[in-house]
């Protein structure tokens, strides 16, 4: 007597993890972009906190103000270069499709540097990695 075969377990879905990874790459972009527009006006104008009036008294508050201001820009920059990469992987997991970029962008949304919503993309990077790991998961990207 025929019996059929017994049902393969289904696949975990990776709709999840790709939509929080899209989200962590536009937060990233929205924080990146505020934060070079503040940190911009900042040095500009000379004002700490983007407050007008309040000026730092010492030279060494200054040094430190404009090295502060100059940091909060280049995270901005490097937030601003890995959040498309971040949308792009997003897309491409949702595709079952490039399983290398959807992992590297897993990583990178674990990393603080390169994501401003670090409390975001840590959990959500690391349930992509997760997710990315499984034998069966890697099957289907594969196929």
């Amino acid at each position: 007597m025929y019996s059929p075969p017994p049902p393969s377990q289904p696949l975990p879905s990776i709709q999840g993890p790709a939509v929080g990874i899209i989200a962590t790459g536009i937060l990233n972009a929205l924080a990146s972009l505020y934060f070079l527009v503040t940190g911009a006006f900042q040095l500009i104008t000379g004002t700490r906190g983007g407050v007008p009036g309040i000026e730092a008294q010492r030279s060494s508050e200054i040094a430190g103000y404009y090295i502060g201001s100059i940091i909060i820009i280049g995270f901005s920059l490097v937030g601003l270069v890995v959040a498309p990469y971040l949308i792009y992987a997003g897309v491409q997991m949702m595709k079952w499709e490039k399983l290398s970029v959807a992992r590297n962008a897993a990583i990178l949304a674990m990393i603080p540097v390169t994501s401003c919503c670090c409390l975001a993309g840590i959990p959500i990077g690391l349930w992509a990695w997760l997710t990315l790991k499984r034998p069966e998961v890697e099957a289907e990207f594969r196929s």
